[in-house]
């Protein structure tokens, strides 16, 4: 008996089934290439930090009530108890058992039987995992604890992409009011002049009129701007988990308007990145969660070809109700091998095996999507990045120089050198110009937020 168990042992290494190899979609060089990479293994690569103590507050917030963070963390404690059920599968089982058993036969039986006995023992049982059946099931729970560690990243990425996205429009929109109300001073002092020189006959209404049109025209931005603001708080509240009033007290950890000011980065940084980051995105990571899960599924429906060997027994003591129980005379044991044999199941196991490589071959497909996906996503966020920051320079220039000319069609306009309709067409395109401006202002820090994200990371 000792050398059969060996024999099992040894047996026991013949895993069938395809072992995983990761699949080849693009090389690391065709991945430079694309990207216009140049990484140096010598040099950390710095991403550019916000250091913005109010985004940190949210984020920190974020990070701890969460309802979608909750449901993730859930998931992968879930799926790693799942792993160590199906490690366990590999070991015996064994059972304490106790049974007390009292026969009494029928009167019209001619032997009339009265017996009471005791019954104290372990129940084992043990299937042998000698063609790998089990451990390439450990093989598809273990890749499926990746994809909600995975999908966990993710939700954590994608969670601060979007409070940072939401925060910079946030603070776009409160600075668009505070710059409103600074113009709205200055068209009422434009109006204050052509009133009183409408009052002593040196202006006509119609300049009367368009002094008022451009004061109510500025004034009516401001509600729309502060319902967005509205609209920006209830959304973070949602990212955060809390009730919307509650958001006001993370917003006050500073006051300064991040958006009032250009982003200075140096781009270049951004391309300082290794071929594995497109293998690092938590997106790519869970497709090719599902790929080793389906190829160790074919490995499981193989396995189901082949003998089934295992074990049953029953190790205690046995005694009559007269008799001692725990005595070495009532030791007793039942030991019970046993092989089971596919015979005849009408080609489903066999079509069961065809069903998973079908699905490792739709798991292939969207793995070598998710490899494509993301050189495409991050080209694009590198695209965005590099053009935003021209954008960003030349409507700075625009706005330095309408500025310039304003101001000097205010001076002549006060000086009674040219009409306020001079005044108006200049004034409106200032206020484009500044809104266009701080806009970019913005989309520079939400395109670094996106690039973060495209690449599956977050400064913190």
């Amino acid at each position: 008996m000792t050398g059969i168990m060996w024999l099992f042992f040894l047996l026991s290494g013949c895993v069938v089934g395809p072992d995983y190899e990761r699949p080849q979609v693009v090389t690391d060089n065709e991945v430079t290439k694309t990207l216009n990479l140049h990484p140096d293994s010598r040099q950390v690569v710095d991403f550019q930090k916000f250091q913005d103590e109010t985004l940190n507050a949210l984020i920190q917030q974020a990070l701890k009530s969460n309802l979608s963070v909750r449901q993730a963390v859930a998931a992968l404690r879930a799926a790693r108890y799942a792993l160590h059920i199906d490690i366990a599968g590999l070991a015996p089982t064994l059972d304490a058992t106790a049974q007390y058993q009292e026969i009494r036969n029928s009167r019209n039986m001619e032997t009339l039987l009265k017996e009471d006995s005791y019954q104290l023992g372990i129940d084992a049982s043990w299937e042998l995992d000698i063609f790998g059946h089990q451990q390439r099931l450990i093989e598809q729970t273990a890749a499926e604890g990746a994809k909600s560690l995975a999908n966990l990243n993710n939700v954590l990425v994608s969670l601060c992409a979007e409070i940072a996205r939401v925060y910079y429009d946030l603070r776009l929109n409160e600075i668009l009011i505070k710059k409103t109300k600074d113009n709205i001073k200055i068209q009422k002092e434009l109006q204050h002049i052509t009133n009183d020189l409408y009052s002593n006959g040196l202006t006509d209404k119609i300049n009367l009129n368009e002094a008022d049109y451009l004061t109510k025209n500025t004034q009516a931005n401001i509600p729309v701007m502060e319902q967005k603001i509205v609209a920006n708080k209830v959304a973070l509240s949602l990212l955060l988990g809390i009730l919307p009033d509650e958001v006001e007290r993370y917003l006050n950890v500073k006051k300064d308007n991040p958006i009032a000011h250009v982003l200075t980065y140096d781009i270049n940084s951004f391309y300082t990145l290794n071929a594995d980051v497109i293998r690092e995105r938590p997106d790519v990571q869970m497709a090719e969660a599902d790929l080793i899960g389906a190829n160790a599924a074919i490995g499981v429906a193989v396995a189901e070809l082949y003998p089934q060997i295992s074990f049953a027994g029953l190790f205690g003591f046995e005694a009559l109700k007269n008799k001692p129980v725990l005595n070495h005379a009532s030791w007793m044991y039942e030991l019970i091998p046993s092989v089971k044999l596919p015979v005849f199941h009408f080609g489903a196991l066999k079509n069961n095996v065809l069903i998973q490589k079908a699905k490792k071959e739709m798991a292939l497909a969207a793995y070598e999507q998710a490899i494509l996906q993301a050189i495409a996503d991050i080209k694009n966020a590198l695209t965005a990045l590099n053009q935003e920051q021209k954008h960003n320079e030349y409507l700075k220039k625009a706005y330095d120089r309408i500025t310039k000319a304003a101001e000097l069609t205010r001076s002549k306009y006060k000086a009674g050198l040219i009409n306020y309709s001079q005044v108006l067409d200049a004034e409106e395109r200032r206020l484009s110009a500044q809104t266009n401006w701080l806009s970019s202002n913005a989309a520079l820090y939400q395109n670094i937020v996106n690039f973060y994200k495209v690449i599956g990371v977050f400064p913190k």
